[in-house]
């Protein structure tokens, strides 16, 4: 049977402190706390006490259901959302599986915030710098004219955009927001690199 919350009757008691003797020590046993009021089910009946500070949620049975058939994935692991539509598209584009390989390696490294759709370094859950081509090459353990061979057919594609790394260590990697990105937003700067895309289906 739901419970419901009655919040109009307080309860206000409290036990009386007792003295316990232990040895020459004096215990005193604590107040209990007051409650604020009851979970109560549909005929009254309390259910649960409810004390100041208590964080209650109402839930609905068709919530209750919904939980009992679903459960949410880990949050505490990121992930990389991919548009159906630009699936679509790089199925057509035949890419190799070195281009694959490296998109795969991408996806983990996707930036976000002000460093939203750059490949970044994330060290002790910070900012740790732009990823470069060459500490890419070295994730995906590839010799290094397969890895220049595929990362110029992925900029070819408009898949990535290659710019000059802004701490000056070989050139940083932006992703097209409009194939995989990490929250809903996007930086009107990314927006601008990649809006003629043929992935852009804002342009739709």
């Amino acid at each position: 049977m739901p419970c419901l919350y009655n919040f109009t009757e307080k309860r206000m008691s409290f036990l009386t402190p007792k003295l316990l003797t232990r040895g020459d020590n004096m215990l005193q046993l604590p107040k209990t706390i007051p409650s604020e009021g009851y979970i109560v089910d549909t005929n009254g009946k309390a259910c649960k006490e409810i004390h100041q500070g208590d964080k209650v949620h109402i839930m609905r049975n068709s919530q209750v259901e919904h939980l009992q058939e679903y459960m949410k994935v880990n949050k505490n692991y990121t992930f990389c959302k991919i548009f159906c539509k630009a699936s679509d598209i790089l199925a057509q584009l035949h890419l190799t599986p070195s281009e694959y390989q490296i998109i795969f390696a991408m996806l983990s490294h996707i930036g976000f915030e002000e460093y939203s759709g750059y490949l970044i370094s994330i060290k002790c859950n910070t900012f740790n710098g732009y990823l470069n081509e060459e500490e890419l090459r070295q994730m995906v353990d590839m010799p290094k004219k397969t890895f220049s061979r595929a990362i110029k057919e992925l900029e070819k594609k408009e898949i990535i955009i290659l710019e000059k790394n802004r701490q000056g260590k070989g050139n940083a990697i932006l992703v097209n927001p409009f194939i995989f990105m990490k929250t809903n937003e996007i930086t009107r700067l990314q927006y601008e690199k990649f809006k003629n895309s043929k992935f852009n289906f804002w342009n739709k």
